[in-house]
């Protein structure tokens, strides 16, 4: 059993990655509750609000909880927000990293698990990304994430630190006990965002038809939030275990466009097809797939969950929780 201190705790992800600790460990939540939920903090953990920028707190938390581990899970992640609010975006995740390090360094911890996005890919110069692709983010949230990690690998070296990095692909879902999900009454996730669209018998945008894919909509790869979690939890067992840092993508591994996402929802819910096309969104690519072979081989992790798993339970998440 680890101290484990959960940054970001009371949000998506994080809710769903706590839900998952707690059954073996002691988990301390922090969050500032900008974008998490008090509805989603887990009742069987320790909770503290908070930012991620307040370094003095950071410290005082490790030092009076004997955390072990830390993960971090916050920060600011819409891609289309952050080219108009750039400032905000590299003040939160630029010197939010950087308040981290500075407290991790100060404390006798030595071990962090650090979400990061395929957003610091870019523009994919081939077909499927391993973790050496180059490093050529094509937005401003993006940006903040290489930064990141190129924040957290410098650090560590100096100050012995062992780290995981992980470069999610498009998290989607809900928690299996559908008590953690995305609890937003507008989303920007495509799931969710169908999902919300077929709930309400809305009419629903899909940006960009004119793609390099068989029905010219983007091409993503989708993985499942239980999957995330359980990564964390074998992340944990592996740090934990002093083995060396990695940076590990974190998908499905498996591609699907727009339009499949659409319909299979359609067809699973026997809805309406309700779509618009609209003009492509700039700088975004045609396609994006995960090589997850290191994931694999490292944390002897797979993904267990389908598309199909990841739309019925964030609908039924979006069912029980969200009231339009």
């Amino acid at each position: 059993m680890a101290n484990i201190l959960v940054i970001g705790g009371a949000g998506y992800i994080g809710s769903v990655v706590c839900e998952q600790l707690i059954k073996n460990h002691k988990v301390v939540i922090l969050d500032d509750l900008s974008t998490g939920f008090k509805q989603l903090i887990n009742k069987k953990a320790k909770f503290i609000k908070g930012s991620l920028l307040q370094t003095d707190l950071l410290i005082r938390i490790i030092k009076e909880n004997k955390i072990d581990l830390v993960i971090c899970l916050a920060a600011k992640i819409v891609v289309s927000e952050s080219a108009s609010m750039a400032l905000d975006y590299f003040e939160t995740n630029v010197n939010g990293c950087l308040s981290l390090m500075k407290a991790i360094s100060k404390t006798k911890v030595k071990k962090l698990i650090f979400a990061s996005s395929a957003a610091v890919y870019g523009v994919p110069q081939t077909k499927c990304i391993n973790e050496n692709h180059p490093q050529k983010p094509c937005n401003v949230y993006g940006m903040t994430k290489s930064i990141d990690e190129k924040i957290i690998t410098n650090v560590a070296k100096q100050y012995g630190i062992n780290y995981l990095i992980f470069r999610f692909f498009n998290v989607s879902g809900a928690s299996n006990s559908l008590s953690c999900g995305l609890l937003k009454k507008n989303p920007t996730w495509l799931i969710a965002s169908i999902n919300k669209s077929i709930i309400n018998n809305e009419k629903f945008n899909i940006y960009g038809g004119k793609y390099k894919t068989k029905d010219h909509t983007s091409l993503r790869d989708y993985i499942h939030v239980e999957d995330i979690a359980y990564a964390h939890y074998l992340g944990v067992k592996y740090l934990m275990n002093k083995k060396p840092s990695a940076i590990l993508n974190l998908g499905l591994g498996k591609a699907y466009t727009v339009k499949e996402v659409y319909n299979c929802a359609l067809k699973l819910f026997k809805a309406k097809n309700n779509l618009i096309i609209r003009p492509n969104r700039e700088g975004d690519p045609d396609c994006l797939l995960s090589d997850i072979t290191n994931a694999k081989k490292t944390l002897k992790w797979c993904p267990k969950y389908k598309l199909e798993d990841m739309i019925k339970s964030d609908y039924k998440f979006q069912k029980k929780f969200i009231k339009y």
